[in-house]
């Protein structure tokens, strides 16, 4: 009886101790990740769950010679086996476990030294340990993004000095700590979009010398901090859809400028522009900040380094804005794009975009969904080189008969849904010009009819229109032969 049961003993341990089949390799030579493993049946459940890979290499192969691992969506895996790790040592390519209701990360499983590319997007990961990738050296590309994370420790990718992409957007982060991104010097893109973040401490970028581009999109931040880009090279900033009610650039902080160049603060709740916005940041050339509250717009808010302005593409679509205060553009001389659109602008005054030589204006100018009622030639006076001219969509009844005549580089003139015209004019030429002219006669009869007071030109003021933009252009062609 005694031998029985110690025979059912050591076959109960047998089976206990033997490995699970738990996943399928089947192996490929990819052209330019060379040969790898893509896993499939994959079940693991339980920690440290014994784990046996099904495989039959291609003729000439063997496990030593797998550069690439790719597990994605092939079953689940609520932890990583650090049998795959002994079994593939020699992984320096590609490393993906994406979509497997991954639940955690732990050291042991990523001892991949060589490695560039890691991928764990799409699981149930919920904290980032530190150091967590302490042996992945030579890591330049980490994919966390579509997980639970909410936590990331301390020094979480102290040792990855050599990363360069980090991605943890769609996530759950609410703060970061301070030394979450130290030691990272090569880093160069970060995603932090989609999470909760509502706080940032002041210096958390800091050491992120090579950052060119960081995503804040779709987060909860009421402000950032006025040393947000203090020692940093970030060249585009993404903010949009956040709850920004006043964007400040530190412009009355005594720091250095920055090397900022792209700026997207669309949809937030801004109010108000103020002088000092770009004050520090003289090397931004877009600037994007559509679907805000924005009312006022102090005029020299883009302007207040108008010498050495960079400025080339300006949004302020969907706002408040009743009116451009006169001299808000001036001094932009690489302005090529203005969007207005969608705003109350109810006017148009003749200073918005003169006294600037040799400024042009912008290439193109959006001002539809307003509510201008009267287009008057003098507000193009210093704008040469306007190509495209939106008007569509607000109460245009009367238009200055001169305004063509100024603008002689426009090729596309939108007018559509207004009171007076209808039609968008695609492709102007000097073929075509007599025949809008007349298409659009209404207006300018309607404008000729209009009381004195409202009217701004008699013949010999446009006469002095028509020699202020000749000097114009004659000093755009001095200053392009500079």
């Amino acid at each position: 009886m005694m031998i029985l049961g110690f025979k059912v003993l050591l076959i109960l341990t047998s089976v206990a101790n033997t490995p699970i089949n738990c996943a399928t390799c089947h192996f490929y030579l990819d052209e330019d990740l060379g040969y790898g493993c893509e896993m499939f049946d994959v079940n693991v459940t339980e920690k440290n769950q014994p784990f046996e890979i099904s495989r039959e290499h291609l003729p000439g192969y063997s496990d030593c010679d797998v550069n690439w691992l790719n597990v994605t969506d092939s079953g689940i895996m609520n932890f990583i086996p650090t049998a795959i790790y002994g079994t593939f040592r020699n992984i320096f390519d590609l490393v993906v476990f994406s979509g497997v209701q991954l639940n955690e990360i732990n050291r042991e499983s990523f001892q991949y030294g060589f490695t560039s590319t890691i991928k764990l997007d799409r699981n149930l990961i919920k904290k980032i340990p530190s150091r967590a990738f302490i042996d992945c050296l030579y890591l330049f590309y980490l994919n966390l993004s579509n997980n639970l994370i909410d936590t990331l420790e301390d020094s979480a990718f102290y040792s990855n000095r050599f990363l360069r992409h980090l991605i943890l957007s769609n996530n759950l982060l609410t703060t970061i700590p301070e030394t979450a991104f130290v030691n990272l010097k090569s880093l160069t893109h970060l995603y932090l979009d989609n999470n909760r973040l509502d706080y940032l401490p002041e210096n958390v970028f800091s050491t992120l010398r090579a950052l060119h581009v960081l995503n804040l999109d779709n987060n909860f931040l009421a402000s950032i901090p006025l040393r947000l880009l203090k020692d940093t090279f970030i060249d585009k900033l993404y903010l949009n859809n956040n709850q920004l009610e006043r964007l400040d650039l530190g412009g009355d902080v005594d720091i250095d400028g920055f090397w900022l160049h792209e700026l997207y603060v669309n949809n937030n709740r801004i109010t108000t522009l103020q002088e000092s916005l770009f004050r520090r940041a003289t090397w931004v050339t877009i600037f994007e900040a559509g679907w805000n509250n924005i009312s006022t717009i102090h005029p020299n808010a883009f302007n207040q380094n108008s010498k050495s302005s960079k400025l080339a593409h300006i949004g302020l679509s969907h706002n408040n804005l009743t009116e451009i205060i006169p001299g808000t553009f001036h001094g932009l001389l690489d302005l090529r794009r203005v969007e207005l659109n969608s705003n109350r602008i109810s006017t148009l005054t003749n200073d918005d975009f003169v006294s600037c030589p040799p400024c042009f204006g912008p290439d193109i100018l959006d001002l539809s969904d307003n509510e201008l009622k009267i287009i008057r030639s003098q507000f193009f006076v210093n704008m040469p080189r306007l190509g495209t001219l939106n008007l569509s969509s607000n109460k245009i009844s009367a238009i200055d008969r001169h305004s063509l005549e100024i603008l002689t580089n426009m090729t596309n003139l939108f007018l559509a849904d207004n009171s007076c015209a209808s039609t968008n004019f695609k492709g102007i030429t000097e073929e075509n010009i007599t025949e809008i002219k007349e298409s659009l006669e209404e207006c300018f009869k309607n404008y000729d009819e209009l009381p004195p007071s409202g009217s701004f030109l008699n013949k010999s003021s446009f006469a002095s229109l028509r020699i202020s933009a000749l000097l114009i252009l004659i000093n755009k062609l001095n200053f392009m032969n500079v």
